[in-house]
């Protein structure tokens, strides 16, 4: 994924590569479904208005 990388990001490889082999613990995964949920319910509110 990391290869897909465009402009000023490609600079930055190493420490994206390192990003991508990263782990995800509880707390992180809490916080990304609530950050998830959140995104779904202003997209509904989006196709109401």
């Amino acid at each position: 994924m990391a290869e897909l990388t465009k402009g000023k990001l490609r600079s930055k490889l190493p420490q994206l590569q390192q990003a991508l082999n990263g782990t995800v613990r509880p707390h992180q995964r809490f916080i990304l479904a609530q950050m998830l949920a959140h995104v779904d319910f202003l997209d509904e509110a989006l196709k109401q208005c």
